[in-house]
């Protein structure tokens, strides 16, 4: 028996591979100031209060949904207290969860040589990789839609009913993870094959559908003990927000004309586009050949990315549930690609990689500048090994999955450096304000305010802190020695100079992901 051929199989170093591409920068990013943070104050809450019905916390109404997703991190709070890694453990775990559920079904279904080309091809996708590192619902909630499509396809090739059984906890677990959002993916998808598909029929029997309706039960019994809380305030809530608002208008300004999700697939398989072109062309030969053998995968994508081309309200998450199939048929397709075109595919990823050196040059970025050198010789560095790999490679079309993942890595590591914590306006507050147990903080109301500050206060002090906001003419009347005033610099600058001079003050600048830049604060404290 060779060991070794064992041990360091394909299979191992393809997720090898995968699983640096993911967890690269992973540790260092902070919390979005928005939806992760309010999420990790829910769990903290959950935890806290005794509550796991409700989700409250301060400044984070509008970003309140169903529970699982604050359960699973409130979960890992109690496992590994409080943090931000610890915070996106449910995040991480749901990405690679997505590409063991496609990687295995394509080792029993298709080929390990298909199965470990997927692996690559899906944990190199940038969008995928950013809901990795992200503790937001969406990775969870695509885990849960991966599940619930490939039980239907089994369901549909094979009419066993242990697929249904599957396709009901993935729903139901679904629905708890992101309320609509699984049911109107798992509906479109259902009657998709219906409409299109013979071996799809099968799911309109009334057994199938009678344990489909058993997936409603946790989220009703969810929606009924959070209804006798607040008299149905939540729920009535949730159903005008996620589901009225968002079909016919859109929502914090997220709109997109129809496109809008092509453009983002394009962008996220980047060095991958010449396989995307040849994918769709391969599958309308085979269609108009009347093979059928991948028009599930077609299906699969088709229901999850076109409906949301025409709704007003577009998120890049909105159409996620459709890149694992995109990704199978990459992966089958690529595997069919001439040598001709491979080469063209390698010659399009040195003309991206030297496009992007350039514009690095031309426009010289700000908050790349202390990195742009090490990433133009890393994209050289990769080019140099992209023409080896043209010249020696005997699995080409291998090496076009792994080049993606590569690049992936290294704007993860750059991501890393300009994302670092230190960056956190939010951060650096906790780290660095003198808070007591009678602090009070004044917070100017010209100021973006989010839940990532009082989140990051009580972690580092132990403590719920006093959050108040006040308009810059009236806080500073309040004044108490150990209360604290945080202004934005434009307020600051407007104060009188005897005001100014009764303070000591603290100067504090760094990112506000909820405002996308730079935020300027001062932070005064009365001289004792």
């Amino acid at each position: 028996m060779n060991l070794k051929k064992i041990w360091w199989s394909n299979d191992l170093k393809s997720w090898i591979v995968a699983l640096i591409t993911i967890l690269a920068g992973l540790y260092t990013w902070p919390l979005f100031d928005q939806d992760e943070a309010a999420y990790a104050g829910f769990a903290m809450n959950m935890l806290q209060s005794g509550d796991f019905w409700s989700p409250e916390f301060i400044w984070s109404d509008v970003h309140r949904k169903t529970p699982l997703h604050f359960w699973m991190i409130a979960l890992c709070y109690k496992l590994f207290g409080y943090g931000e890694f610890t915070t996106r453990i449910p995040a991480l775990l749901s990405i690679i969860g997505v590409c063991y559920l496609v990687w295995s079904f394509l080792k029993r279904n298709h080929t390990s040589e298909t199965a470990n080309l997927v692996l690559l091809i899906l944990s190199g996708n940038a969008l995928l990789g950013v809901y990795a590192r992200m503790s937001v619902t969406d990775g969870p909630l695509l885990f849960f839609q991966t599940l619930a499509a490939l039980s239907i396809i089994r369901f549909a090739q094979t009419s066993q009913y242990k697929y249904a059984w599957i396709h009901m906890i993935a729903l139901s677990l679904g629905m708890l993870q992101k309320g609509p959002a699984m049911l109107i993916f798992s509906g479109i998808l259902g009657l998709t094959f219906i409409i299109f598909s013979r071996q799809g029929r099968k799911m309109i029997h009334p057994a199938f559908l009678g344990i489909q309706l058993i997936s409603f039960a946790p989220v009703l019994l969810w929606g009924y003990q959070a209804w006798q809380k607040d008299n149905g305030t939540m729920i009535r809530w949730m159903i005008d927000w996620y589901i009225l608002n968002r079909v016919g208008e859109s929502v914090f300004g997220q709109t997109g004309p129809p496109g809008y999700h092509l453009v983002l697939i394009v962008l996220t398989f980047l060095l991958l586009i010449p396989v995307l072109i040849f994918t769709f062309a391969r599958l309308a030969k085979q269609i108009k050949a009347k093979d059928f053998s991948n028009f599930p995968y077609l299906l699969w994508a088709l229901a999850a990315w076109i409906p949301f081309e025409f709704t007003a309200s577009k998120l890049p998450s909105y159409a996620l549930g459709a890149y694992p199939a995109l990704a199978i048929l990459m992966g089958i397709m690529l595997q069919d690609m001439k040598s001709a075109q491979i080469k063209w595919s390698f010659y399009w990823n040195i003309f991206l990689l030297l496009g992007i050196v350039v514009s690095l040059w031309v426009f010289d970025i700000a908050m790349l500048r202390s990195v742009s050198w090490h990433l133009t010789y890393s994209l050289f560095l990769l080019g140099v090994l992209t023409v080896r790999w043209i010249q020696r490679s005997e699995f080409a079309f291998g090496n076009i999955a792994l080049l993606q993942n590569a690049f992936i890595m290294l704007m993860m590591f750059i991501f890393t450096i300009v994302l670092r914590r230190e960056f956190s306006i939010a951060k650096q507050l906790s780290r660095e304000i003198p808070v007591q147990a009678e602090t009070i903080i004044y917070l100017d109301t010209t100021i973006l305010y989010y839940p990532s500050l009082p989140l990051y206060l009580e972690w580092q002090w132990e403590k719920k802190p006093q959050v108040i906001l006040e308009s810059p003419e009236t806080s500073l009347d309040m004044s108490a020695p150990e209360d604290l005033y945080i202004f934005s610099l434009e307020s600051y600058n407007k104060l009188p100079i005897i005001q100014k001079e009764a303070f000591n003050v603290q100067e504090f600048s760094g990112l506000n992901t909820g405002r996308a830049g730079n935020l300027e604060l001062r932070v005064l404290q009365r001289k004792q």
